[in-house]
């Protein structure tokens, strides 16, 4: 009980009140956080020692600044404080275990590019939808350029897509042949939540969608009650910006993309282990066209 006080003291999360302890299970980190019950909106605002959770599960993986010194009470036993401390130290070891592992399961993104392009009339002018893709990867640096546009921060907690009430409650993956990420706006990272390449259940009956490099899905926490009632809406539209956001983004930076709804929900949640609470909106396949030469290939 000690220790989890003492982890609690220096690991408080803003306004969330589920617990937090120190654990360690078979199969799983050697040391972690378990919180239940966090929001998106909650997760995002957490220091990043907690935030390289994926979404919606109930573990979060310790990262490196979790380390911080014990805040153990002071005894008179020179044994007990021993104990203690030998205590602690075994936590901090298993810390930094975990960490060392968790590091292996995000991807730490090059700083977008936030000058490139074309002026936002010429980027109007361009935008089309397209649904053929070449087979040649995007680099790093455009892709974390069409992440920021999609959900990142332009400035203090504020972002890029506008959300009603400014509820911030829309979460994007980025859907690769390694595997599916969350991306944490503000690491500017890529946290990895599933092995298998989820781009065919993202196509779902349309397979051209599958040809695509990466495929950005667009998801929304509406455990808000602001989102029961004449409200259920309101999410559906947020996600509609950030698709505006992303059609501007690639057509300003020559890459070839199309919105769509049609996709497997069910497996897609299933394996981005994603709870009831969390809506998947929309998705867009992205990647350098096939056959045509969009604008920002020619500037």
């Amino acid at each position: 009980r000690g220790q989890s006080r003492g982890m609690q003291n220096s690991q408080r999360v803003h306004d969330a009140k589920p617990r937090i302890a120190v654990a360690s299970r078979p199969g799983e980190f050697a040391c972690e956080y378990r919180v239940r019950n966090w929001t998106a909106w909650q997760l995002d605002r957490a220091p990043s020692a907690v935030r390289t959770c994926v979404h919606g599960q109930n573990a979060v993986s310790l990262s490196g600044d979790a380390v911080k010194r014990p805040a153990y009470r002071r005894h008179r036993s020179k044994s007990r404080n021993g104990d203690i401390k030998m205590k602690w130290s075994l936590v901090l070891s298993a810390a930094i275990f975990a960490t060392g592992f968790c590091c292996a399961e995000t991807i730490t993104l090059p700083p977008p590019n936030r000058d490139s392009g074309v002026t936002v009339t010429q980027a109007l002018k361009a935008r089309h939808s397209t649904r053929a893709f070449s087979d040649k990867e995007i680099p790093p640096e455009l892709l974390s350029g069409i992440l920021w546009a999609a959900n990142g921060f332009n400035r203090p907690n504020k972002r890029t897509n506008a959300t009603g009430l400014n509820k911030q409650e829309i979460s994007v993956y980025a859907i690769l042949p390694n595997g599916a990420y969350r991306y944490d706006a503000q690491a500017n990272a890529l946290v990895k939540v599933c092995d298998q390449d989820l781009r065919p259940a993202v196509a779902g009956r349309q397979a051209f969608a599958a040809t695509a490099p990466v495929s950005i899905l667009i998801a929304a926490d509406v455990s808000d009650p602001i989102y029961a009632g004449e409200g259920r809406a309101l999410s559906g539209y947020d996600a509609g910006i950030v698709s505006g956001n992303l059609y501007l983004y690639c057509a300003a930076n020559g890459l070839a993309t199309v919105c769509r709804r049609t996709m497997d929900g069910d497996a897609l949640k299933k394996a981005l282990r994603l709870p009831d609470t969390v809506v998947l909106h929309l998705n867009h396949p992205i990647g350098y066209p096939a056959n045509e030469s969009h604008l920002g290939e020619r500037k």
